[in-house]
């Protein structure tokens, strides 16, 4: 194999100072693989960690860092699921290409750094300007001095780069892409690798929202790569997907089978000849040895119809009598004889008229009719669709957004929910169709879906994640499935949507709003019984008093699955829908929208302010805000870190890591926070050491909190716990205490405080 040295310039004299009587050096083919989220794996379920070759793993090197989150800790291993995003870890593509490559007759070692929904030009950046290439750099130089110090010789292979849908997300950032890329390229290879030809290996996801709607992307990669002959695109099309943006576990590992086959196209061919087999490895394709292994084959389709014949499957089979190519005697004739025989309908319609080209094999259907009459006798025809409108409560309308758009041109739309909202799917699709109709619109979309949020984090986090720059014009609020499943009580529900609603109507009384219900299995089976989710019962009584429009989604999809129309095993799939979940989403949301919006405004149409009416409930969260935990006054063991991040490898969620953190981790810390308003909470990183505290309001009775949830085990969960509410206008003290006792599932007694929340 040609061997070809890339070891960084700065390691070079190490190797020629190594003394003459030194061991021999053992070469190993080092790849470096980055990128976004379907670089790192991030469906990948270590639970479906691929077993076909896992003994490989044990003489591959793996060097991981998931960038700002989990990693191998500066340190090589070997190949194997990495910690965090679920209870086993997860694995990216990396698995199977250096599986590949073992088998091939390398000797890999996998540098991987990859952070998800970063771009290249905000979060990589460019060369030299302190992005996570720079520090991406500064970790590899590190790593590969580790090897060198194991007396390794590093031949640095290639690059794989999977990233460019967040890119794609932007025009500005989509158009300069092309030269971003190449900037970057070009410093690894003559500043970093000093190898001018580094074998290179792009890919981005075609099938992603962005990178559908701005194609420069896709683009700007295929074009480096057809401009040089040391750099490949591979591509995602047709590998299964979990959702809009990711990969799933088996499509993670087709993924990493064609980046290996991509870099071998890159190798000249006295190098290919060179490549092994790995011993005992079979090939995956149904090839055989000899024609009497072909002909002793028992796994054919026709010596498996029993299943066919006893439903009663109908067969039509249309030949030409004389076909050398696929003879009837030894396919038809045989396929029929024997399904009739397992009691299986079939029908043969012998085509003798007209030219018969290519040895028989091409004739003319002389009886279309035939075929057609069959298919449409054995089709049973849908039934029609349910009517999305059905659904769908309209209330006072969106009309002043439509005005904006239209007549302003210029629109700000904000999306407020938890990972539903979050991921990538319905609300690309919202944000797609609003470009479309109103082309001469410049919008600005706000994503503010945070994972596991639900209404109350909502209601205190508004002022930051979608006030902030401004009023809106359009909000789409979801909270139906995070209030449910986070055990928010009914009070609390209808407290958090008031509060939502007034506050954005009391910074702006002409903003629209469309309040949304998502489905889970909870929901479906309580309208199966008849009933209404109580979620939603709360959610419709604060939106009907506001005369806020509501999408009911959650009683949609369950009767259209209940009509036939789709499974959720099949085709939904979860709560956070596949991509077939996400356009039945998206398609009711449009037929809301279209209909909102039928009539054609006139040139002199005002916005209209709506009325704020009594109050539901007046203890409602319509004042709420965030305080630094730097407020709080400490009375005893508690530590306010500048920039707090984990030890225990345990996942992290954004804006809870490398932020102030108040933190107390024994039991007996005390501290006081004072604060002027009729509700108060904590927001905290609640992990696997999460404790129990103990608080007081105002010198009255101590009450009990227990910080651990259900998804605590392998991850700083951020939470918002309420602590007091209804609670008269006024100053009080909120005091807490960390105490010894614990929950049974918790591995300490820890409290970290991100954020006080409060009603003013």
């Amino acid at each position: 194999m040609k061997c070809f040295s890339a070891i960084t310039g700065i390691f070079l004299h190490l190797l020629l100072l190594l003394p003459i009587d030194a061991p021999a050096q053992q070469a190993l083919d080092l790849f470096i693989w980055a990128g976004q989220s379907n670089a790192q794996g991030w469906m990948g379920d270590a639970a479906s960690y691929p077993e076909a070759g896992q003994e490989l793993d044990e003489s591959i090197r793996l060097h991981w860092t998931f960038v700002d989150h989990q990693s191998s800790g500066g340190k090589w291993g070997t190949m194997q699921a990495q910690a965090g995003r679920f209870p086993k870890g997860h694995f990216g593509p990396e698995v199977r290409f250096a599986r590949e490559l073992k088998k091939a007759g390398y000797n890999p070692a996998i540098f991987k750094y990859t952070k998800g929904a970063t771009g290249l030009a905000r979060d990589w950046k460019s060369p030299g300007e302190g992005g996570i290439y720079d520090r991406m750099i500064e970790d590899l130089k590190s790593a590969l001095k580790l090897l060198e110090e194991e007396n390794f010789k590093v031949n640095v292979r290639g690059f794989i780069w999977i990233q460019g849908e967040t890119d794609a997300g932007n025009e500005n950032t989509a158009q300069e892409y092309d030269a971003n890329l190449k900037k970057m390229i070009t410093d690894l290879r003559q500043n970093v690798i000093n190898e001018p030809k580094l074998k290179i290996i792009l890919g981005v996801d075609e099938q992603h929202p962005f990178v559908k709607e701005r194609s420069v992307v896709v683009e700007a990669q295929k074009r480096i790569a057809a401009e040089d002959a040391t750099i490949a695109f591979t591509s995602m099309l047709g590998l299964p997907k979990a959702d809009a943006t990711h990969l799933t576990p088996a499509g993670l590992v087709g993924h990493g089978k064609r980046i290996f086959e991509a870099y071998l196209s890159l190798l000249p061919e006295n190098e290919k000849s060179q490549l092994t087999t790995f011993p005992g490895e079979k090939t995956e394709w149904n090839g055989f040895t000899s024609d009497e292994e072909a002909l002793a084959y028992a796994d054919h389709p026709v010596d498996n119809l029993e299943a066919l014949a006893a439903a009663k499957v109908p067969i039509m089979h249309m030949i030409g009598l004389n076909d050398q190519v696929v003879p009837p005697e030894e396919n038809t004739f045989v396929l029929v004889d024997r399904y009739i025989k397992l009691g299986g309908p079939a029908t043969v319609v012998p085509c003798t008229e007209g030219k018969h080209a290519l040895f028989g094999h091409h004739f003319p259907i002389e009886t279309p009719r035939l075929g057609a009459d069959f298919i449409r006798y054995h089709t049973e025809l849908p039934k029609p669709l349910l009517n999305a409108e059905s659904y769908h409560k309209q209330r006072q309308g969106i009309r002043n957004s439509r005005l904006t758009f239209q007549r302003d041109k210029r629109g700000r739309v904000a999306f407020l929910g938890g990972s539903i909202t979050y991921n990538d799917g319905w609300r690309d699709s919202v944000s797609n169709y609003l470009q479309k109709r109103f082309p001469d619109t410049e919008f600005q979309f706000i994503n503010a879906g945070i994972p596991s949020m639900g209404s109350t984090p909502a209601a205190f986090r508004l002022q930051r994640d979608v006030l902030a720059a401004g009023s809106v014009d359009l909000l789409f609020v979801e909270a139906a499935v995070n209030d449910a499943s986070n055990g928010r009580s009914a009070q609390e529900q209808v407290r958090a949507m008031e509060g939502i609603i007034r506050q954005v109507r009391r910074n702006d009384a002409s903003t629209d709003i469309v309040l949304m219900h998502f489905v889970d299995p909870p929901k479906m089976e309580r309208y199966r019984e008849g009933q209404v989710p109580e979620v939603i019962e709360n959610q419709e009584k604060v939106a009907a008093h506001y005369h806020v429009p509501s999408i009911n989604l959650a009683k949609e999809v369950t009767e259209r699955i209940d009509a036939g129309e789709f499974s959720w095993e099949e085709d939904f799939k979860n709560l956070h829908p596949s991509p077939f979940g996400q356009g039945v989403y998206f398609r009711s949301m449009k037929t809301f929208l279209e209909n909102a919006w039928d009539e054609t405004g006139a040139e002199d149409d005002s916005r209209e302010r709506y009325v704020l009416p009594q109050l539901l409930d007046p203890a409602n969260y319509d004042n709420g805000v965030l305080i630094e935990p730097r407020r709080a006054r400490i009375r005893h063991g508690w530590k306010l870190l500048a920039s707090w991040a984990p030890d225990d490898n345990a996942g992290t969620r954004a804006n809870y890591v490398h932020v102030p953190m108040l933190i107390a981790q024994e039991e007996g810390a005390v501290l006081e926070f004072e604060f002027s308003g009729n509700a108060v909470g904590i927001a905290v990183a609640a992990g696997p050491d999460a404790g129990i505290i103990e608080y007081r309001i105002d010198n009255n009775d101590w009450q009990k909190q227990d910080l651990f949830t259900q998804w605590s085990l392998n991850l700083h969960l951020p939470w918002y716990y309420t602590l007091a509410a209804g609670l008269t206008d006024g100053g009080h003290v909120l005091q807490i205490r960390t105490v010894g006792e614990k929950n049974p599932q918790s591995s300490g007694n820890a409290c970290r405080i991100r954020y006080f929340f409060l009603n003013k």
